[in-house]
């Protein structure tokens, strides 16, 4: 039998929830009315705007939400405090029968044996024909705009002091878009219970409990809830391992390393290590490329890491909000070629020495921007672009040229580039979760199929990236993982998500993928996507942050199978290895396929 929650047990969480709805949505006045209503959360950012802005009446009657003028001496203080600064500035702009209302008919009445003497000294400032003159206050005030900061900060001492307000302080940490989350996952399992369930079903109103095949369906599509169909898939589609998988939950199960950056930016969108596993490269999504050195003199010693710059790109002038970064290494490591909706960077190494980069020449200038990229693994010079315009084009450094050019997907941007030696084939794929293989630089078309999910076709960025025996390879869709195989792009397994995916990639020695996901968990599967290990985000993500912290990026270490690197809505990037030998619940290897077995740091010696 189910259980009856009682509605007391979650009322203030629901309360909470409809405020950050609300606020997703642009309703902050009706957000704020309801923190005052329900007694949620007294916001001090809302008091320092009203002060800012002399708002003396709103922040009042706001303060007065929460507390009463008489409930205790520091309540009635805020109010004299507001009161007098409305008086002064009353004056200051020479509305003296106003100023006088606020001191006879507002400011007496409140004051105590504490402000008495204090008043007295208000009610001669009417006297004066520059309240500037009055010797205290012309030290205080000697404009609105200081005095305004200045008053702000004695009122925000008083309200983390007043017993009536200090518990609604502190806004709980909630995920993004917790609500619709909820309405999703409640609708899928309303579906799990239908007697003949639809393959892909939709809801037309939450009134009701989701009756299949009764009900005339629209889809819920907005951005962030159009994961309902792709729920209900993942139940219809995927077989999943039915035995615990064994979580990591607590920092002290992991070896974490967070690289030093003193320009934090915005969130990291594309992460890579360079081929020798010595140097990480992250691009955010301002267009900053930033860059560690992670050296060790031998295998015995820790990691000596350092923060070693970053590299700018041409940002263009298009809408930054609809930019897509994309970055690319050379084999050899000497190269990175970069864009964020401007021309295309191309960035060297300076000496084999220091990790200094320099700025060699910027090229192809939009429109179309660059939104991915590869270079050619058989030779430096070559640089294959995918483009927003959905068109592939292969770039000559050596004579600053486009060699070839093909429109590849149609109306839609190439989100993905994946090379393979072993067959000789270039593969790309597309937003429109288009995937298609090309042989080599002739560009001629071999095979072209959508990524099919429980029956559909579902938009969004769609990644390709070879396993290490580059005829294996794997499709990243923030809905499902899958594995296609050869030039005619068979599908090997799918694995259908219930919560959108940010990034996945195969481990160096590929046993292994390591999938991340926006909110934070790391999921690590065995090749076919049996689920092995589980990182929920407290085991790496400080207690308490002070927003949500949402993973977007993760990298595989090129030598070491057990590490990965990723990058966070913060703009910092975190090296994780597990704290003891293998990850839970993947086997036990005694040697690694990639022969760098001499890279890996004893226990003891590890990130921390």
């Amino acid at each position: 039998m189910a259980k009856s929650w009682s509605c007391s047990n979650f009322g203030k969480d629901l309360a909470f929830l409809i405020v950050q709805f609300l606020d997703e949505h642009n309703l902050t006045d009706t957000a704020r009315a309801l923190e005052r209503e329900g007694k949620l959360f007294f916001n001090m950012k809302y008091v320092e705007e009203a002060v800012k802005d002399g708002n003396w009446k709103d922040l009042e009657n706001y303060i007065l939400d929460f507390t009463k003028i008489d409930e205790n001496a520091l309540s009635t203080q805020m109010i004299f405090e507001i009161r007098k600064q409305r008086y002064i500035e009353a004056l200051d702009s020479n509305q003296y029968s106003i100023a006088l209302e606020i001191l006879t008919n507002e400011l007496q009445p409140i004051v105590d044996a504490q402000n008495e003497e204090i008043y007295n000294e208000l009610a001669q400032l009417i006297c004066l024909n520059n309240v500037r003159e009055n010797e205290k206050l012309g030290n205080y005030y000697t404009d609105t705009e200081t005095a305004r900061r200045s008053i702000f900060a004695h009122l925000k001492k008083m309200i983390e002091r007043n017993p009536a307000l200090k518990d609604k302080l502190n806004y709980p940490i909630i995920e993004h878009s917790r609500l619709k989350g909820l309405m999703n996952h409640s609708l899928n399992c309303q579906h799990l219970l239908c007697k003949s369930p639809e393959a892909n079903p939709a809801v037309s109103t939450l009134f009701v409990d989701h009756t299949c095949g009764d009900e005339v369906v629209l889809s819920l599509n907005d951005g962030d809830c159009r994961g309902l169909g792709y729920l209900i898939n993942a139940c219809k589609t995927d077989e999943r391992n039915n035995s615990v998988v064994p979580e990591i939950s607590e920092q002290a199960q992991l070896y974490t390393l967070r690289l030093p950056d003193p320009i934090l930016t915005s969130k990291i969108d594309r992460i890579a290590y360079n081929n020798s596993g010595f140097t990480i490269f992250a691009l955010s999504c301002s267009g900053a490329l930033k860059f560690w050195n992670m050296k060790t003199e031998n295998a015995n010693e820790a990691r000596e890491v350092s923060y070693s710059g970053f590299l700018s790109n041409d940002v263009g002038t298009g809408e930054h909000e609809l930019v897509v970064p994309c970055f690319a290494l050379s084999k050899n490591d000497s190269y990175v070629a970069s864009a964020w909706g401007g021309k295309v960077s191309l960035f060297g190494l300076q000496t084999s020495e220091i990790e200094l980069f320099k700025n060699l020449t910027t090229v192809m200038s939009p429109p179309p921007a660059a939104t991915c990229a590869m270079f050619y693994p058989e030779d430096n010079n070559f640089i294959i672009f995918g483009m927003e315009d959905g068109s592939i084009r292969i770039y000559d450094v050596r004579t600053d040229q486009v060699k070839a050019q093909i429109k590849a997907h149609d109306q839609t941007r190439v989100t993905g580039l994946a090379y393979s030696s072993a067959l000789n084939i270039l593969v790309s794929s597309a937003y429109n979760a288009e995937i298609s293989s090309w042989s080599n630089f002739a560009l001629i078309k071999q095979t072209r199929k959508f990524l099919d999910i429980g029956g559909h076709v579902f938009p969004g960025r769609t990644c390709v990236k070879f396993q290490q025996d580059q005829k294996l390879m794997l499709v990243v869709h923030e809905n499902c993982l899958a594995t296609l195989e050869g030039p005619d792009l068979k599908l090997c397994s799918q694995w259908v998500s219930n919560e959108l995916i940010s990034d996945a990639t195969y481990s160096c020695d590929g046993l292994t993928i390591y999938a991340s996901f926006i909110r934070g968990r790391i999921v690590i599967f065995d090749s076919s996507f049996t689920e092995r290990c589980i990182i929920n985000p407290s085991a790496y993500i400080p207690k308490n942050p002070s927003t949500m912290v949402n993973c977007w990026a993760i990298a595989a270490h090129p030598n070491e199978p057990n590490q990965f690197a990723l990058g966070l809505g913060d703009g910092s990037v975190l090296v994780v290895e597990p704290g003891e030998g293998n990850w839970p619940g993947t086997p036990q290897l005694d040697n690694v396929a990639a022969g760098e077995k001499d890279h890996e740091m004893p226990v003891d010696k590890k990130l921390i």
